[in-house]
């Protein structure tokens, strides 16, 4: 299926092999990156074992950015839907090469959904999330 610009769009489901990274670009626009790697399962014989591991790069954008790093660690499991984008790059021995990375919130295509690993923080039933806030 072809994602947003006509790049080829994926989906896979791994776990972080660390924390997110954030930048800000000039303008302010948020940027996390964070590498995933993805096992695959094969079976031998009457049991099933892992297969190779593959492990892709992720950008995500703006206010999916903020939302990886702040939910997002080492470990986590996630599911990433976006676009397959190539990415030029020079290597440290001078010659040009291509990097292929998935984009999420990238013209269009978002969606990254996560299980934290950790416990997650949660207000007691009872309580009021709007806390003093006036009612509109």
């Amino acid at each position: 299926m072809a994602g947003s610009n006509g790049y080829a769009e994926v989906q896979f489901t791994g776990n972080l092999g660390g924390d997110p990274e954030l930048r800000f670009l000039p303008d302010g626009t948020a940027v996390a990156s964070f590498s995933v790697a993805v096992t695959g399962r094969k079976k031998s014989g009457n049991e099933y074992v892992d297969d190779v591991t593959a492990w892709y790069r992720v950008t995500c954008w703006k206010y999916d950015a903020e939302a990886a790093v702040e939910n997002l660690r080492k470990g986590s499991r996630v599911h990433v839907v976006g676009v397959l984008k190539p990415t030029p790059y020079t290597a440290k021995d001078g010659t040009e090469r291509l990097s292929l990375e998935v984009n999420t919130g990238f013209n269009g295509v978002t969606q990254i959904m996560w299980a934290s690993k950790g416990e997650r923080k949660s207000a007691p039933a009872n309580d009021d999330p709007w806390g003093d806030e006036p009612a509109f």
